[in-house]
């Protein structure tokens, strides 16, 4: 299937590893241009290096996506570079902090949304004018299933603040969705859940995996790949009419009917 993304300009925050490298991969594979940003110099290098492979142009970005202001460079840079970004991919986030509620500072609250919200707020922001003044848009934002189960998993029980913190992206999911869809801008929640990462499920202790696995129906991790290959479909033209979506891909993990 042809996604129509050849001549597209991709951003993906978070984009070395995981999730965001396979995302990158997924629409490099489909012929769009990418912009990656990373943090560690030498995982982004080696990001660079294999999505080079797929024959489209690749900017790898330096850069702490957790700060406003470097967020603003980073898009800044990628429309200078490639005069155009059609799809943006927030993939920054992870868990800060394990603990319940009053067992974290409230300096460690506002690192995790700093982390989890503010990277996709800022990043939403900043990319919008160019998608909205060419009519044309794709933003998709990485959330996670227990961001729409609290708990969710044994691994997630006192993990509150990743878990709060990831639900607020299905809000802010709805908001710009219902205020750019004249645009021809779609904005989408991607909900993974037992994911094969090596920063989650792929380097957890076999008990651990063993344990979570008997609550997903499907009796297997999920491969990182699989949920690239989704975010490629939502960045393209087939997907045209889906905006404002939460989707999982879980293997049938979550368990509730709305």
């Amino acid at each position: 299937m042809d996604l129509g993304l050849k001549g597209k300009v991709a951003l993906v925050t978070g984009g070395s590893q995981g999730i965001g490298f396979a995302s990158a991969q997924s629409m490099a594979r489909e012929g769009a241009d990418v912009a990656v940003c990373a943090r560690s110099e030498e995982k982004l290098e080696k990001a660079v290096q294999q999505l080079k492979e797929h024959g489209t142009e690749v900017m790898g970005t330096a850069a702490d996506a957790t700060e406003k202001k470097e967020v603003l460079r980073i898009v800044d840079e990628t429309v200078k570079r490639f005069g155009r970004l059609d799809i943006l991919v927030c993939n920054v986030g992870g868990v800060y902090k394990r603990g319940h509620f009053m067992d974290l500072t409230e300096e460690e609250w506002e690192a995790s949304l700093a982390l989890n919200f503010y990277s996709a707020f800022h990043a939403c922001r900043a990319a919008l004018p160019t998608m909205m003044k060419n009519r044309w848009g794709r933003i998709i934002i990485i959330s996670t299933a227990v961001g729409r189960e609290l708990g969710g998993a044994p691994l997630f029980h006192e993990a509150i603040e990743y878990s709060f913190t990831k639900n607020i992206l299905l809000a802010l999911n709805k908001i710009i969705s219902k205020g750019v869809a004249r645009d021809n801008i779609t904005v989408n929640c991607v909900c993974p859940g037992p994911i094969r990462t090596a920063g989650a499920w792929g380097s957890r202790p076999k008990e651990t995996v063993d344990t979570v696995l008997q609550d997903v129906p499907m009796g297997r991790l999920g491969e990182q790949e699989e949920v690239g290959d989704l975010v490629a479909f939502l960045a393209s033209e087939r997907a045209s009419y889906i905006t404002g979506g939460v989707i999982n891909i879980d293997g049938g993990f979550l368990n509730y009917l709305s």
